[in-house]
């Protein structure tokens, strides 16, 4: 019921903060994702990290989308002239772990010209686990999880010893400043304090994203915690859950969404209109341009709803 799902998840959302504690970790950095925080915790860390999601900061990350991008259609255009089959499933992991490593942590991975790159070797690996493996992580208590050894991953191992380094570069070389979001979350370390100005709270990027949604998100962020900061175990951990939910999911809506627009050539017609209307005389579309084409926005919903890439809600009181 579409209806009952945006009351719970939108709505009434300030009501609902916690999630099952089943799956939850007792690792010192695993327990500090988002999705396992509960309370005043959650509310801290969320109200820090929404900010850096805002249209203002995307914006700025938008010519490091690009110049991904670019990359892409460029490793992309070799097949086309050679006209060969290709696994988009496996060229869209590429192109999104190239595009998180540099908007994420500045780091490029030169992914078509290094294959054994260790982030992309890592991240597939991640993701790579048995089914029983999942389910189980999905049921069993933290402490039996941890019992089993069933959180130990040397995969994810590198990912939290690579964002350390990074860490520790970047507290050594203060001058320098990036525009990622690792730096938006050292920065609240550095302050104590969250720089969300009016702007991050009032606007909105989404086509399908209104007043209604905003109101209720003040709400339920609406705290005063005395130490609205991060820890660097909170650093870290935010870092990998930003690695870990964007990486296969965005792969998978890009592969579905390629496959759907195969089937489907008078969508794809449509689609390929509206996008070429948005070109400028640079052959640039412009971001706030972007993020406001209706059936663009139409067809990445409609494939969502057909093929999700999340495997559960869980949300409670």
């Amino acid at each position: 019921d579409p209806e009952l799902i945006k009351q719970i998840l939108v709505k009434d959302f300030h009501l609902f903060p916690d999630r099952s504690k089943f799956g939850r970790s007792d690792d010192p950095i695993r327990s500090r994702f988002l999705v396992s925080l509960t309370g005043d915790d959650w509310k801290r860390v969320r109200s820090i990290v929404s900010p850096t999601f805002t249209s203002g900061k995307m914006k700025k990350m938008y010519p490091m989308i690009k110049e991904c991008l670019t990359d892409f259609m460029n490793h992309l255009k070799g097949f086309a002239a050679k006209k060969e089959e290709v696994n988009v499933k496996d060229l869209y992991g590429n192109y999104t772990m190239d595009v998180i490593a540099t908007c994420a942590f500045a780091t490029k991975t030169d992914v078509y010209k290094a294959l054994d790159n260790p982030f992309i070797v890592n991240a597939k690996m991640a993701f790579n686990q048995s089914p029983v493996k999942r389910i189980a992580q999905m049921m069993l208590p933290g402490f039996v999880q941890s019992g089993l050894g069933l959180f130990t991953s040397t995969k994810e191992d590198f990912f939290f010893v690579t964002i350390r380094q990074i860490l520790s570069n970047r507290r050594q070389n203060q001058n320098q400043k990036y525009n990622d979001f690792l730096q938006l979350l050292i920065d609240v370390e550095k302050t104590n304090d969250i720089t969300r100005d009016e702007n991050d709270i009032n606007e909105s990027h989404h086509v399908n994203e209104g007043e209604e949604e905003l109101a209720v998100e003040r709400k339920a962020l609406n705290i005063n915690v005395v130490n609205k900061h991060l820890t660097e175990n909170e650093i870290l951990a935010q870092a990998m859950v930003f690695l870990l939910a964007g990486y296969e999911t965005t792969g998978t809506l890009l592969s579905f969404c390629t496959y759907e627009l195969a089937l489907n050539p008078h969508v794809q017609e449509i689609l390929h209109k509206e996008v070429n209307s948005a070109i400028d005389s640079n052959g640039e579309i412009d971001y706030d341009l972007l993020s406001r084409l209706p059936y663009l926005d139409s067809v990445i919903s409609e494939t969502l709803r057909l093929h999700s890439p999340a495997q559960r809600l869980s949300t409670k009181k």
